[in-house]
């Protein structure tokens, strides 16, 4: 035998409080149905709702001025960044550590213009290798 077959349904119909539930919702429905038609049978007695439904409107009062047309300055004020359209990458024929930077950002450089200087410290034979392939281009390079 499984154990499929040896399972029993489980009733609790003969347990103390079981129909308890079935109960109260029953309660709960018949006051709620109770209570909502409650305005049907036992109208409110309000006979000032009855008066302000027949009672005649009065007139608002209302105040009128003239006015003359004026110009209007509308102005705007932001603040931000402003972004450049493109950037120019630089980059240097030798290596090293930055020492000195001789110009501010956003200023305006000439050609040739010296902008940074490096250490001088194992980077003096990359430097002398950039400076050979720079001079035969001469005139050319601006």
């Amino acid at each position: 035998m499984s154990d499929s077959e040896n399972k029993e349904q489980l009733s609790f119909e003969d347990d103390k409080g079981a129909s308890r539930s079935a109960w109260i919702a029953a309660a709960l429905v018949v006051a709620i149905v109770g209570w909502m038609g409650s305005g049907y049978i036992l109208p409110s007695g309000d006979e000032d709702a009855e008066q302000a439904e027949t009672a005649p409107a009065k007139p608002v009062a209302v105040a009128v001025e003239k006015s003359t047309p004026q110009q209007v300055t509308i102005s705007f004020q932001a603040e931000g960044q402003a972004q450049p359209d493109r950037d120019t990458s630089i980059r240097a024929e030798a290596s090293g550590d930055v020492v000195d930077v001789l110009v501010m950002e956003g200023e305006e450089v000439e050609g040739g213009a010296v902008i940074a200087r490096l250490s001088a410290t194992g980077s003096s034979g990359g430097f002398i290798s950039g400076t050979r392939r720079i001079r035969p281009c001469g005139p050319r390079v601006q």
